[in-house]
């Protein structure tokens, strides 16, 4: 058995004997002694044990003080040189950083073990405890807790490392950017180092990631260079670009960035020398096209985005200052090429719809001169043409060729395309007036259309200082003969009788129990409206379009119109809606009063009362009519019809008169017109037994 066990099992033998000697102490003396055994005896019992066990311990062969200092010194060493270990592989990986701060703390912590009796060689990262013959156990602590440190001054230093390198590696891409060769904003680089938890092996991936990124923006400036090379098609040392090229791309795996960026840079200053004379040659052909282009006419005659593309290319080209932008100059000069032969080729078709325009119309053989540009293929000619400067010659001449054909057929072809239009009207103004004056057509160059007119027609003459057209003689006219009638018979009625045109206009005004018929003579010749406007407003206003070519006869019926379309006009749809939550009150009104007014009040605006009373009598199959004092009125026509028969039955005396006035104030449930009573009498059974008076009703003997 060890001698630590048996200690142990002494010791927990001395704790039990202690409690059984406290309980019988309890049961068989005083419960004071025995309780106080126990809370005193035991733990003084455990205490002298235990200090007899470290004695022991201390005085056992080979467990001497001296040994136990040595074993923490030597376990201190082993951390440093561990330390150490790791510090030195780091430092080869990265041979750019610099961390004299960890070297001076292991220096120190070297020399602190050396005060111990500990050699540790921080050259080779290795320690001896030869001279080792005792140390103090707190500056052995102190110095293990320096080890620790070491950790925490390690990751300090390394990530100032990879900050550093971060900055240097943007500051060297970024002389790619400065000549236009990649771009590198989404650049993370310090905030990447925030994110690494300041963790060393989480630096070293995102030093390694952001130098495969260095790499990759490398590779695509020599890629840019490469396609510059291949844009040049004079003399360039090709070898030589290529040589850099391959450089900058070895020099990136080797992570030497400063070298790479050189290379590439170097590549594109032997590629600009030798581009510059070419560049600024064909830069110059560039805008001496587009100083001929925006110094021409031809704005005039094309679409505005040619114009505003023309624009754009001149501003983008002030950007251009180095013949590396040879790849844009090109660009641009391919850009302003096609707008110039799509300018070209707007014009041509703009002349050939003019020329079509003009073949198609049935116009005199001196009308126009066929243009010598109709004959040729200018967008044809420019698209042949590879040579800027002899372009801009050919682009010159064939605008100069269009436009002037343009100007000179453009206004006859637009005549020509209206000219049939216009031409029915120059012919009804000739027959109605013999004259044509610009106010009498819908165009703006009247005179162009007076003047083709004229060619075709040797009847008439052409005075282009007016402009007019004027014919032989007077214009023909024509008599209208109008017969207007009232849809039935009454009192006499007034009607007034119109015919209105653009050259001439007539009216009469009659009076007739039905009908009447009125000639208006010498119309002249056009389209005129004849109507009869009725006084009444109880009637339409008939109307007829008709053309005076010869004596003509119209007739025209005016139809009574009912009460109802005369006060619904343009609300009806709004009363049939409001009409259903009225209903009842309406019916209540009436059975109270007998009859309903629009001089009554009502839960609605005024001006939509009488089509109110109108629609609900309608549906209340009642009926309707209109008074001077009280406006529409609704009324049931049995029940007059009763009233009437009962006064002049049982009212009424032979010889006997009695007005109208009375009637209504005595005998009618409603406040209703002389004409509806009258009316009334003459169709009731016992009509034949008085006589109707223009006031009242007599009856006879």
């Amino acid at each position: 058995m060890k001698r630590e066990t048996k200690s142990a099992l002494g010791i927990g033998g001395i704790v039990i004997v202690a409690a059984a000697v406290g309980l019988g102490l309890f049961l068989f003396t005083s419960s004071q002694l025995g309780v106080g055994f126990i809370a005193i005896g035991i733990p003084t019992l455990l205490v002298v044990g235990v200090g007899v066990y470290v004695r022991s311990v201390v005085s056992r062969q080979g467990t001497s003080e001296s040994n136990y200092t040595k074993q923490q010194a030597t376990e201190t060493a082993t951390d440093l040189r561990d330390f150490h270990t790791e510090f030195e592989a780091l430092r080869t990986e990265y041979p750019d950083w610099t961390a004299d701060d960890v070297e001076t703390d292991v220096e120190q912590v070297a020399d602190d073990l050396e005060e111990q009796g500990v050699s540790f060689d921080t050259a080779a990262g290795t320690y001896s405890t030869k001279r080792f013959g005792s140390a103090d156990i707190q500056d052995l602590e102190r110095i293990q807790s320096d080890v620790r440190d070491l950790d925490a001054t390690l990751t300090d230093s390394f990530e100032e490392f990879v900050r550093s390198e971060l900055r240097r590696l943007r500051d060297t891409l970024g002389r790619l950017e400065d000549a236009d060769l990649v771009d590198v904003r989404s650049w993370r680089g310090q905030q990447a180092v925030d994110d690494a938890s300041h963790e060393i092996e989480a630096l070293e991936d995102v030093l390694a990631d952001h130098r495969a990124d260095a790499a990759a923006v490398v590779e695509r400036a020599s890629g840019e260079v490469e396609t510059l090379l291949g844009d040049v098609d004079g003399r360039v040392d090709d070898a030589q670009v290529r040589d850099l090229l391959e450089d900058a791309q070895s020099r990136a795996e080797a992570d030497d960035y400063d070298g790479a960026v050189d290379a590439v840079l170097d590549a594109q200053a032997a590629l600009e020398g030798d581009l510059s004379g070419r560049f600024e040659a064909d830069r110059e052909s560039v805008e001496n096209l587009l100083e001929t282009v925006q110094s021409s006419v031809v704005e005039e005659y094309v679409s505005n985005r040619h114009v505003e593309r023309v624009e754009e290319i001149d501003a983008a080209m002030a950007s251009l200052d180095s013949a590396l932008d040879v790849s844009d100059l090109r660009e641009h000069r391919d850009d302003l090429r096609e707008v110039c032969i799509e300018m070209v080729a707007e014009m041509e078709g703009d002349l050939e719809d003019d020329l079509s325009a003009l073949g198609r119309a049935d116009v005199p053989a001196d009308y126009y001169e066929w243009p010598s540009a109709g004959d040729e293929e200018y967008e044809s000619q420019l698209r042949r043409t590879d040579d800027l400067d002899q372009f801009r010659l050919t682009w010159t001449g064939a605008v100069g060729d269009l436009s002037n054909a343009l100007d000179a057929l453009s206004e006859k072809a637009s005549v020509a395309r209206s000219y049939d239009d216009i031409e029915s009207v120059i012919d009804q103004e000739i027959r109605a007036n013999a004259e044509v004056t610009s106010d009498d057509l819908p165009v703006k160059d009247a005179g162009a259309f007076m003047d083709l007119y004229a060619r075709k027609h040797a009847e008439v003459s052409y005075d282009s200082t007016g402009p007019a057209l004027v014919a032989a003689g007077d214009g023909e006219t024509h008599d209208v003969t109008v017969f207007a009638q009232f849809d039935e018979g009454g009192p006499k009625r007034g009607v007034a009788i119109e015919i209105e045109g653009t050259a001439h206009d007539d009216s009469e005004h009659r009076r007739t129990h039905l009908a009447e018929e009125v000639t208006f003579e010498e119309v002249p010749f056009g389209e005129y409206e004849v109507r009869a406007v009725p006084d009444p407003d109880d009637y339409r206003t008939p109307t007829e379009t008709v053309t005076v070519e010869d004596d003509a006869r119209v007739e025209l019926t005016m139809d009574e119109v009912g009460l109802r379309e005369q006060v619904c006009e343009g609300v009806e749809a709004d009363i049939r809606e409001y009409l259903p939550d009225l209903e009842d009150d309406l019916t209540d009104q009436y059975d109270d009063e007998g009859y309903l007014a629009a001089s009554m009040d009502y839960p609605i605006t005024d001006d939509y009362v009488p089509c109110l009373l109108a629609i609900w009598a309608e549906e209340a199959d009642l009926s309707v009519t209109r008074t001077d004092a009280d406006g529409v009125v609704a009324y049931d026509g049995e029940q007059l019809d009763r009233e009437v028969e009962m006064v002049v039955q049982h009212n009424l005396d032979d010889d006997e008169t009695m007005t109208f006035d009375d009637f209504r104030s005595r005998f009618l449930s409603a406040p209703l017109p002389d004409d509806v009573i009258r009316e009334a009498v003459a169709d009731a059974e016992f009509g034949e037994s008085v006589e109707l008076t223009s006031d009242g009703v007599t009856k006879r003997a």
